[in-house]
């Protein structure tokens, strides 16, 4: 496939290596045996959790400030503070799924791995 814009052909790899890599079970990043549960080794997944930190204590004031903003925002628009999802009436700041999160953490069942679930499509079986 022969593309005029290299910008866009770049992409595209880049799109298709990930891609092959996350059905082969491979780290998006650099080829290693995957966590079971996420597309990146334990070398990367460690790597990016530390530049995470280390982003949110040099800018935590302003994060902390746009997270505040959107709280306040969604409240006054009867959305769920959490997802963004509109609420029914009665349903207080969360919406029931992010409830059901919230009470039934996604650590307990994916061996600390919270971030992995999403909360708009979390089903509890009993």
């Amino acid at each position: 496939m022969v593309y005029r814009d290299k910008k866009k052909y770049t992409e595209y790899k880049q799109f298709r290596y990930k891609k092959l890599h996350k059905e082969r079970g491979l780290c998006v990043n650099c080829a290693r045996e995957v966590i079971p549960g996420l597309t990146k080794c334990m070398f990367c997944w460690s790597k990016e959790s530390l530049y995470n930190k280390r982003y949110y204590q040099a800018n935590k004031e302003r994060l902390n400030k746009t997270a505040r903003r959107r709280r306040d925002r969604y409240k006054q628009e009867n959305r769920c503070t959490a997802c963004g999802a509109p609420l029914m009436d009665g349903d207080g700041v969360v919406c029931v799924n992010c409830n059901i999160q919230r009470q039934y953490p996604a650590h307990k069942y994916l061996g600390g791995l919270s971030h992995e679930v999403n909360h708009k499509t979390v089903t509890i079986k009993s």
